[in-house]
């Protein structure tokens, strides 16, 4: 990070060209992307754009699935609830046995949000939305219309 300035840019253009050159490695400019703090002002990001050959991001932006700035905010991960509806949306849970439900769940629905958890740090209340939906789905109506208990699940919490 570094001040947004016409020099700065000059200097930062200079030491990626030097570096290229020194190590017989290059970047490559249509590719790369440049994040503004919302203050700067038009014509200074104009210029460095123009000056770097970087094309400008938006602050919404994601990369491999994830959003580039969290806010912390719940609807920054809004995305992993609306992604899990959508696959569980697509499978017919009145016509699924338990156990279609359940290999359904442990190798497709607890995988969607595994990669975000293991880079990012996803707020309780998605985890808890996520979970929400998920036994939602295992504990839906069955084929016959009714929604049966598993007495054993009781049983052991009880002893």
């Amino acid at each position: 990070m570094g001040k947004c300035s016409v020099n700065e840019a000059f200097y930062f253009k200079e030491c990626l060209d030097d570096f290229c050159r020194w190590s017989g490695q290059s970047f490559n400019a249509l590719k790369s992307k440049i994040f503004f703090n919302p203050a700067a002002s038009r014509r200074t990001t104009g210029l460095i754009t123009t000056i770097m050959g970087f094309s400008h991001i938006a602050s919404n932006s994601a990369y491999l699935g994830l959003p580039l700035f969290c806010t912390g905010h719940n609807k920054d991960f809004n995305f992993l609830v609306k992604q899990l509806d959508s696959k569980l949306a697509g499978w017919k849970a009145r016509t699924l046995s338990k156990a279609k439900k359940l290999i359904l769940i442990k190798s497709i629905a607890l995988a969607v949000p595994t990669y975000s958890m293991q880079t990012v740090k996803i707020p309780t209340v998605i985890c808890s939305k996520l979970d929400a939906r998920i036994r939602s789905f295992w504990w839906g109506p069955s084929s016959n219309g009714r929604n049966p208990l598993c007495l054993k699940a009781i049983r052991i919490s009880v002893m």
